[in-house]
């Protein structure tokens, strides 16, 4: 099953952290966002989903950024979604994702 937000939707004017700050346009990973192809890309991602069938997917923005992130600071899988999980704890920090220990 496919739910997917253009990028093109998306602006970085008016957005505003939870604690009140704004995201820094030197920052690299901003930087990276707003040259990065989002539409293609999610387009190559959804190809080889069912609309129809099965479980939500997982936003192409989420997939492809977890991805780059991976690859650009050569992590491992497991470090990766530690990462984004520790940065996003930094960003929200009155929400407390739940982590299941891997087996």
């Amino acid at each position: 099953m496919i739910q997917y937000t253009s990028s093109k939707q998306l602006t970085l004017d008016g957005f505003s952290l939870p604690f009140g700050g704004a995201l820094n346009p030197k920052n690299r990973w901003v930087k990276w966002s707003a040259v990065i192809p989002w539409d293609d890309l999610a387009a190559c991602y959804y190809k080889t989903m069912n609309p129809n069938k099965g479980r939500p997917g997982k936003d192409a923005r989420l997939v492809i950024g977890a991805m780059i992130i991976k690859h650009k600071l050569t992590l491992s899988d497991e470090e990766t979604v530690l990462q984004i999980v520790i940065q996003r704890r930094k960003l929200t920090p009155n929400r407390r994702p739940r982590l299941t220990p891997l087996a």
